[in-house]
């Protein structure tokens, strides 16, 4: 008893009142603020995009911003494996699929990360210096154009090494003799002059070869974090991002964020998203399969003054024609109000909206997520 009365002295007696639960929201004030907040966040994507596309002209890169300032395409394909191959369908990361001596031949190129000073001009760059980075400089009507890869993230204090991954051959056996350096911390940064336009880290954590010791596995990393920020030439930051994933023995978790600023409209996006289940891993540690056993999403969007926040627990996986799962303690947050749902998301009825087995809360009373999404937002049936 004494310590409950110190307790109660500490704070006045008094504890702060829970909050009020939110109102339930009608089908249309749903309706209307997933309609503007989808509308001011692609009018803002649009507006970003026009004003990069008119400082590509200004900076006399439109029609070569392939070659930026010098080595793009090789630079990506350093820092995401394979890049090219991915766009062109022949290697997929999805389920980590070995991939045999034709496609190692394709990427032998990328053996090792970039590195050097160039000064580029058009289409060409020529190399002036060695150096343990990469840095590439094209003058431009506004300045100069810089393009600094730090590979080891050395600007940032204790340099992190590097490490060499290797593929897999068609029967998953490791494919000897051929490795693939790729960083494991590392800074981005574009400037014009001595402003700076563009920065970012990155931090990968790549999963240990079990077949050759002290390399690494040509596969989804153990985790990743990036952090950036793109500042408008002149008046502060246009976009703010971070995003970070890790998965382990039994859950895979990934968080993250992004805010973007335009002229006269902001818009932000948030989510948290983990997972626990069973992780299959085949030849060398590669990673073969997820099976969820549940899922715990978070996410919210804002723009214009708008703000949808969703959340919800989900499990009871099934995969197959008749993929479904179980939702629990979903809530739809629309600006002050918000809409609850539960239920088990399949089709069914197999008419190509999925939902009859959701039902939603209004304050109107209740309705199935199929015909929310038919009746609201426009979906049509396939029968």
């Amino acid at each position: 008893m004494p310590a409950l009365l110190l307790i109660a002295a500490c704070d006045g007696g008094k504890t702060a009142p829970p909050e009020p639960t939110p109102q339930p929201a009608t089908p249309g004030e749903t309706k209307s603020t997933l309609t503007s907040v989808g509308t001011s966040a692609s009018d803002l994507a649009r507006e970003l995009q026009a004003e990069f596309d008119a400082l590509m002209k200004d900076w006399g890169l439109s029609g070569a911003v392939a070659h930026g300032v010098g080595g793009w395409a090789s630079v990506a394909q350093a820092v995401v494996p394979d890049v090219g191959l991915l766009s062109s369908g022949k290697l997929r990361t999805t389920d980590a699929q070995a991939v045999g001596k034709e496609i190692l031949q394709a990427v032998a190129t990328v053996e090792k990360l970039p590195r050097g000073v160039y000064t580029c001009s058009g289409s060409y760059c020529t190399k002036k210096a060695e150096s343990d980075d990469y840095v590439a400089s094209r003058t431009t009507a506004k300045g100069v154009l810089k393009v600094e890869l730090d590979w080891d993230a050395s600007s940032l204090g204790t340099p992190s090494p590097t490490v060499q991954l290797h593929m897999l051959t068609n029967d998953g056996s490791p494919y000897q003799g051929y490795f693939i350096e790729a960083p494991t911390k590392m800074v981005a940064k574009v400037s014009l002059d001595a402003q700076v336009l563009a920065q970012g880290t990155l931090a990968v954590a790549w999963h240990p070869s079990s077949c050759l010791a002290g390399k690494y596995l040509h596969d989804v990393p153990d985790s990743l974090e990036l952090s950036g920020f793109v500042n408008r030439p002149g008046s502060g930051k246009a976009i703010e991002a971070s995003a970070r994933y890790g998965i382990g023995a039994g859950k895979v978790h990934t968080s993250g964020s992004l805010s973007a600023k335009g002229v006269s409209n902001e818009a932000s996006v948030q989510w948290d998203v983990s997972s626990v289940g069973a992780v299959e891993r085949s030849g060398c540690g590669r990673l073969s399969n997820f099976t969820p056993a549940n899922l715990d999403f978070s996410a919210g969007v804002s723009a214009d003054g708008q703000s949808l926040a969703l959340s919800f627990l989900a499990d009871q996986f099934q995969s197959g024609p008749q993929a479904s799962f179980r939702l629990q303690n979903g809530v739809l947050k629309v600006n002050k109000k918000q809409v609850t749902f539960s239920g088990v998301l399949d089709d069914a009825n197999g008419n190509c909206v999925p939902g009859e087995n959701v039902t939603l809360t209004f304050s109107s009373g209740s309705t199935s997520l199929e015909a929310f999404l038919i009746g609201q937002l426009g979906l049509r049936t396939c029968r």
